[in-house]
């Protein structure tokens, strides 16, 4: 009897009107209690807080007294992060060319990239709203029973975005002070150690500065960048899981339907309908909202892993240590891409099969009722949508086949890459033949 009052609960759509500027937002009622995100989901308050410390809350509800500090914060952030990596692309062009080298300069860049697109995108969703029209209509279908029964995950969650946040902080920190005893000239012995700690051994990118120890303020810059890096993946995890956990309970709800006294099983199967119609429009907010976000993260994310494990498998008859120190970069890449990758997969198996979950309902096929099958038929056109999930700026839906073939194309590059590499090593060897006359 619970399950047949959830199903019949979506009653009405999400009002939308049209703002100023001409964009769409959710028009709030006076009943409507769960619009703020407060009350929708506190666990999101905890977005809310980080970007009010880290200074980069741009919500649209904002004056712009308020946004002053956010705003110079930012702009100082980009313009120092550009600075820097302007500079690692001159020496990439007016330096000796070594392979190793280059591979870690490029990590550099690709990483700054990522962390400057992530803090550009996580001030244009604040700004157009889209946060709290993607909440609204999250809830719409099933009041957030999915997410509520998925909660123990989205806390999870949550731990692991605060961790994160604090490894970036000791990361560039340390890179920050370590970065000024390096004007001391140190001895060999704490050299060696500073090469441990810091894995990119280029001691040039020291003097991006005319004063050496104004580094620390493309440490700075860096620091604020990479937590916005790191809050976009959050938002971008979170927000998928939760549609996710939405679409698991939909699923529960369609595989136990079943004819009784209060309610026809038409009417139930009607009912699923309007919930799927509700659900679809979801997830295509969710795609409208990160569909770019994805394409440019994952198609610099690519060659960033490339790069670190051609820094290790490079490095592999060197001593130890250095295998060590590129091991967490490697993690580092790695993680970002099952961030990406990962959750909408997940939520892209969840649509698929729910078609299957619901053909196997043998309670809304036999006995065979016309009504109930013209019903029951319907709904199967509606679930029979391929294409329905995140997607890589249209190009593709993220897709556990699409991350297979990801790998596979990556480990063949990466092959070539070494052999090319190894046969630079034979040929500039003092043993090579060709070197006798």
């Amino acid at each position: 009897m619970e399950e047949d009052e959830e199903m019949r609960t979506p009653k009405k759509a999400p009002i939308v009107e049209l703002d100023s500027e001409g964009n769409e937002y959710l028009k709030r009622e006076d009943n409507d209690d769960t619009f703020s995100i407060e009350m929708v989901d506190t666990i999101f308050t905890h977005i809310l807080t980080l970007l009010t410390i880290i200074q980069a809350n741009f919500d649209r509800k904002r004056s712009w007294s308020q946004l002053f500090f956010p705003v110079v914060i930012m702009s100082f952030s980009l313009g120092m992060s550009a600075y820097f990596m302007g500079y690692i692309v001159f020496q990439l062009m007016t330096e000796p060319i070594d392979a190793s080298n280059i591979s870690s300069q490029l990590l550099l860049v690709t990483w700054i990239i990522q962390a400057g697109v992530s803090t550009i995108c996580v001030i244009g969703w604040q700004r157009k709203g889209t946060w709290r029209q993607f909440l609204k209509c999250l809830y719409e279908p099933l009041k957030g029973k999915g997410i509520t029964n998925g909660r123990r995950k989205l806390r999870r969650i949550v731990i692991h975005f605060y961790l994160t946040a604090i490894v970036i902080i000791l990361y560039c920190g340390s890179y920050a002070i370590l970065g000024q005893l390096e004007i001391i000239d140190l001895p060999t012995s704490l050299r060696y150690v500073y090469y441990i700690l810091y894995f990119i051994l280029i001691f040039d990118l020291f003097k991006a500065l005319y004063y050496p120890r104004l580094q620390i303020l493309i440490q700075i810059g860096n620091l604020y960048l990479f937590l916005c890096w790191n809050l976009a993946l959050f938002v971008y995890v979170f927000f998928t899981h939760a549609l996710y956990f939405e679409i698991r309970e939909f699923n529960l709800l369609i595989a136990k339907l079943r004819e009784d006294e209060s309610e026809t099983l038409t009417d139930k199967i009607e009912n699923a309908i309007t919930i799927h119609i509700m659900n679809a429009k979801t997830v295509r907010a969710l795609d409208d909202i990160f569909k770019r976000y994805a394409f440019l993260m994952l198609s610099t994310n690519l060659p960033t892993t490339l790069f670190a494990f051609f820094l290790l498998f490079s490095r592999r008859h060197h001593p130890w240590t250095e295998i060590v120190m590129i091991i967490p970069v490697i993690l580092f890449c790695v993680v970002g891409f099952l961030s990406l990758t990962a959750a909408p997969a997940k939520l892209h198996d969840a649509l698929y099969d729910t078609r299957a979950i619901f053909c196997s309902n043998r309670y809304v096929w036999l006995p065979f009722r016309s009504e109930v099958y013209q019903a029951a038929v319907a709904l199967c056109c509606h679930l029979d949508q391929a294409n329905l999930s995140i997607s890589i700026w249209g190009f593709a839906v993220v897709s556990r086949p699409l991350i297979l073939t990801t790998f596979s194309v990556m480990a063949t590059f990466l092959a070539l890459l070494l052999q090319f590499n190894d046969c630079r090593t034979i040929a500039n060897s003092p043993y090579n033949s060709t070197s006798f006359p």
